[in-house]
């Protein structure tokens, strides 16, 4: 393991820059970490095979996990041990380490034979070692003891499969060798997890008590259950040394062992194969392999470092870099440097100049590329970015909401019906008023103001997150710089909201000035009324049977209230009060109500009974002419031809105090106590008229139709209207705003930042830029020199591959 030292210590102190370089956030506060561990060793086999050192007894004696953790140490330093569970506390005396191990494994589970998955972490230091991790597992065991749990194999198993599962855990399969391989726990264990047998390592112990020499022959040979790393004989340290207390130290066990290799006439041809110190360098083997297979993706990632920081130091600007200048040449190259003892540019005003202008060009070339979708491949294919916003604004965000909302929103009928009424003044008008219709068009127009101004103002915020990702390096190299060409911007912005605002303004009071009526998109006049008629047709249009049931319902309905004060009429006698109830019965069945014996005068208006109707006399009239009122009414309504009605039979005689309403085809009854006591007054008093006079909840069938037209009149005109907001509100953001930013964000950074007496100020280098960047430089130069050593790592390892 000693020709294994130097070339882990060079890889840890590689690995220790790299991680430090590769840590620190770079100016978008990104962090990579750069770490490699080396495999883990885990060794596994059945009980007393002699697996372990610490410690040592009969039966079951590692109870629990044993990590060991093994980590180099300078030259100067004393080997020592510390416990996990004792942090701080430092062993230096190994016996007191087996000590410790037997006292916090009885802490945990007691005297009793069991075992527990809880492991114990011991970290030993010394020179003498490598950064390497070793496990040593509980031994493998079928049948219970006395004192051990029933399914201790299963408890076992499930202790050690977790650790030998890792893909990059080295097995060490322990066997005793004077057991058949055939049935080794610890092949049996390592053959689940690596079948092919590619990361496990087999070890002969006992080597010196076994009777059959062909056989072990046979293993150590690979010729039995054949791995890929082959198989190791070793000697274990004999137990009477302990129970005597005889101890031999390693050095003096090794040296026995390497003699009893030597010496047995059955190994002394395999001798260079057997005993700790090959076992050793099988291990050193496996760990270099791992190294040599890592170092070319270690290569790989640290000359990706060295891009990233590159690119980093690009962002903090370099001195001598084309970009600064861009067209302006390289002979000015030569004139610019940097003042030793301060953070600003030194050379003559002509090159400072053409620094600041080439920035203001950059910018403003970048802020246009944005908006005009150029720059669209900094931002990748997640989201939208630049005008694609902009876009998105104008037509999915504020075009989808205008056409989304309801012309009618936030009127109600009453609201139409009062609007009708207010137009009209002191007149009942004929037709449809066409105040009315505007009044309520400007109303609903009104309303697209105050989306259209918020549209302009996302566009605004739009514009100055684009002039926030406007991130040059120059602009991150000169704080001041930055901030001036911010603020002429922001002032641009500013100055653009105004005019922009009172163009959407403006736009609303050109809609609300004129109502064009006459507009081509406009739905009026006949097929307006043409649409309205015909979808009230459908909701009253009425069967003939369904016409004679309301007639007859109607009807019984006046005959229900004929308890109608009469005495004002000159009615002579009970017989004619009979008459009439008998002729309302009569007409109140189906059956006595014949429509085809109805005849119309057609000179006088009137509809007269035939007088062979036996309910027909001159006291009678008056009902008659009633009726024939509210079958007329009934007509009317439900849009029949008079002609279909027959002679209602009547006397010229009416009643002029009973209304019936054709709606309700309720008799409103008069009371004899109202009539009396204006008769008494001998004065007709109205009523005080209240301070809100509100519409009918109950309106006519002209107001519903009058109300239905103004209806489509305002959703056919706010269509046109909204159309024509949706296309130019778009339109005079970006002539007023977008355009106007355009055009000149480079002439006003020239006009307000291009002045001599402001180079020196614009140039001056943030402190914390000037640091990063040397810190950069000194980085790099850093990782190159490592990517010498990498290359000198493999020539050290393939000269100590072999073994």
């Amino acid at each position: 393991m000693e020709r294994l030292i130097p070339i882990t210590n060079n890889l840890q102190e590689i690995l220790e820059i790299l991680s430090l370089g590769a840590s620190n956030e770079d100016i978008h506060g990104d962090r990579q970490v750069l770490t490699i561990d080396l495999p883990q060793i885990a060794v596994v086999g059945a009980q007393s095979v002699g697996r372990r050192f610490l410690p040592r007894g009969r039966g079951i004696v590692t109870r629990r996990p044993l990590i060991l953790q093994l980590q180099q140490i300078k030259d100067n330093q004393d080997d020592y041990a510390e416990f996990g569970h004792k942090k701080g506390k430092i062993f230096t005396d190994f016996d007191l380490v087996r000590q410790e191990i037997e006292n916090e494994t009885i802490r945990l589970i007691g005297n009793k034979k069991s075992v527990s998955a809880t492991p114990i972490l011991l970290r030993i230091f010394s020179k003498r070692v490598i950064n390497l991790t070793l496990v040593d597992l509980p031994g493998l065991t079928k049948v219970p003891v006395e004192g051990q749990p029933i399914d201790i194999d299963i408890q076992i198993r499930k202790i050690v499969m977790p650790y030998i599962r890792r893909s990059t855990c080295i097995i060490l399969a322990v066997t005793a060798a004077n057991t058949d391989i055939a049935n080794s726990d610890s092949l049996n264990v390592a053959r689940e997890v690596d079948p092919e047998g590619i990361r496990t390592i087999g070890v002969l112990t006992k080597i010196d008590i076994i009777d059959d020499y062909n056989n072990t022959m046979q293993v150590i040979n690979n010729k039995s259950y054949p791995l890929r790393r082959g198989y190791v004989a070793v000697m274990c340290r004999d137990l009477k040394e302990e129970l005597l207390n005889s101890y031999r130290s390693i050095d003096e066990s090794i040296i026995e062992e390497k003699n009893y290799f030597e010496s047995n006439p059955q190994f002394k041809d395999i001798a260079h194969r057997c005993g700790t110190t090959y076992l050793a360098k099988m291990l050193q083997s496996t760990l270099l392999e791992y190294i040599k297979d890592f170092l070319p993706q270690l290569n790989e990632q640290a000359n990706k470092i060295i891009r990233d920081k590159e690119k980093e130091l690009a962002k903090y600007g370099e001195i001598n870099h084309m970009d600064i200048l861009g067209n302006f040449g390289r002979e000015s190259l030569t004139r610019i440097s940097m003042n030793p003892s301060g953070n600003h540019l030194e050379g003559d005003l002509n090159n400072k100049s053409a620094i600041i202008l080439n920035c203001f060009s950059k910018f403003s070339r970048s802020f246009q590329d944005m908006i005009d979708g150029q720059a669209s491949y900094h931002t990748g294919l997640i989201k939208l970015s630049g005008g694609a916003r902009l876009n998105y604004i104008f037509h999915n965000w504020f075009g989808q909401t205008l056409f989304n909302f309801d012309p009618l929103s936030g009127l109600s009928d009453s609201e139409i019906r009062t609007a009708i009424k207010n137009s009209t003044g002191t007149k009942s008008s004929l037709f449809v008023p066409e105040g009315a219709f505007e009044v309520l068009a400007r109303i609903q127009i009104a309303k697209l103001l105050q989306p259209s101004l918020t549209c302009v103002e996302q566009v605004y915020h739009e514009l100055k997150k684009l002039m926030e990702q406007c991130k040059l390096p120059e602009m991150m190299r000169f704080y001041n710089l930055k901030r001036n060409i911010t603020n002429v911007v922001n002032n641009l912005l500013d100055d653009s909201l105004r005019p922009t605002n009172e163009a959407i303004i403006n736009l609303i009071n050109m809609e609300l000035a004129y109502i064009n009526t006459n507009h081509p998109d406009f739905i009026g006049g006949a097929v307006a009324l043409s649409t309205i008629f015909d979808k009230n047709m459908q909701n009253i249009k009425l069967s003939e049977s369904n016409v004679l049931d309301h007639v007859i319902t109607t009807t019984k309905n006046i005959t229900n209230n004929l308890n109608c004060d009469f005495q004002h009429m000159n009615t002579p006698t009970y017989k004619q009060d009979k008459n009439i109830e008998n002729f309302f019965k009569s007409v109140s069945e189906p059956s006595n109500l014949n429509l085809n014996n109805v005849e119309i005068d057609s000179e006088n208006g009137k509809s007269t009974f035939n007088s062979a109707n036996p309910y027909s006399d001159n006291n009678s009239s008056t009902l008659f002419s009633t009726i024939s009122k509210t079958l007329k009414n009934i007509a009317n309504t439900t849009n029949l031809n008079t002609s279909n009605i027959n002679n209602v039979i009547y006397n010229n005689t009416t009643i002029d105090h009973i209304n019936i309403s054709s709606n309700t085809s309720k008799c409103i009854s008069l009371k004899k106590s109202v009539f009396d006591q204006n008769n008494n007054e001998g004065k007709i008093a109205l009523p005080i008229v209240p301070d809100i006079v509100a519409t009918s909840e109950d309106p006519s069938e002209r107001e519903k139709i009058e109300a239905e037209i103004i209806k489509f009149f305002i959703v056919s005109y706010f269509n046109v209207v909204r159309k024509n907001i949706a296309d130019y509100v778009p339109k005079a953001i970006m002539y007023f705003m977008v355009n106007t930013i355009k055009d000149s964000i480079q002439r006003e950074l020239v006009t307000q930042l291009y002045k001599e007496e402001l180079f020196d100020t614009l140039l001056k280098e943030d402190e914390v830029i000037i640091e990063k960047r040397h810190n950069c430089h000194q980085y790099i130069r850093e990782l190159r020199s490592i990517l010498h050593q990498l290359d000198n790592l493999v020539s050290n390892t393939d000269s100590i591959y072999s073994i």
